[in-house]
C-alpha cells in the first residue's frame, strides 16, 4: 500500500482522478477518514466542528486518486442556494488539479439541480481560485476556528453547458439515474 501512495504521490493526473457522489456506507467511511485525517490533525479543529448533524442531510462528494480516497466536499442544499463546505483533501494529494476536480465536480452538481448560486466560506489565498470558477467575496475576512475565511457567493460562468432538471422531466427515464449519470441514456 505504501508503494501505491508513494507512487500517486504529489500532482496526479487527470486521468488518475475519479470523482463519485457517496451513495454507500464504504463512500461514507471513506470521507469520514478523509475528513478525519486533514481535519483533526488541526489547531483548534475538534470532532464536533469536523462532524456535524448536517452530514446526513448534505450531498458528499468522494475524489480518488488511482482508487485511493483523496478529497471530499459536502454540499447542503437551501432554497436559493448551494453552500459548498468541507472541502478537504490528504496531504499527500494535495493538488491545484484535485482542488479543481472536486469543485468542478460540486459546482456542475448544483446546476444541474436548478441551482445557479452557491456559496460558502474560502481562504484568503483560494479567493482568486474561486473567482475562476465564478465566485466573488460578499463579506468581509472574518477568523473562525478554521482559521481567517471570507464569505463567498457565485454564479459560476462555465455552466452554460449543463440544462437544470426540471419538473416535466420526472417521468423521464433519465430522471431516475444517480445524480453523476444524468447526461448518460435513462433506465
Amino acid at each position: 500500500m505504501t508503494e501505491v501512495i508513494e507512487k500517486l504521490k504529489g500532482k496526479p493526473s487527470p486521468e488518475d482522478i475519479s470523482v463519485e457522489i457517496a451513495t454507500s456506507h464504504d463512500q461514507m467511511q471513506m470521507i469520514v477518514a478523509v475528513r478525519a485525517l486533514v481535519f483533526l490533525g488541526q489547531p483548534g479543529w475538534t470532532y464536533e466542528h469536523t462532524f456535524d448533524e448536517n452530514d446526513h442531510c448534505a450531498t458528499h462528494i468522494l475524489a480518488k486518486v488511482g482508487g485511493e480516497p483523496a478529497g471530499t466536499v459536502r454540499i447542503r442544499w437551501f432554497c436559493e442556494f448551494a453552500r459548498i463546505e468541507r472541502i478537504a483533501i490528504r496531504d499527500e494529494f494535495r493538488s491545484l488539479a484535485l482542488l479543481n476536480k472536486i469543485a468542478t465536480t460540486a459546482l456542475r452538481l448544483c446546476r444541474r439541480k436548478g441551482y445557479d448560486k452557491v456559496g460558502g466560506l474560502a481562504y484568503p489565498g483560494l479567493i482568486r481560485f474561486w473567482s475562476r470558477h465564478g465566485a466573488e467575496p460578499v463579506g468581509e475576512q472574518v477568523d473562525s476556528i478554521y482559521g481567517p475565511v471570507i464569505p463567498i457567493l457565485g454564479e459560476p460562468r462555465h455552466w452554460d453547458d449543463i440544462v437544470p432538471m426540471t419538473l416535466s422531466e420526472a417521468g423521464d427515464p433519465n430522471f431516475e439515474r444517480t445524480a453523476l449519470a444524468w447526461e448518460g441514456a435513462g433506465v
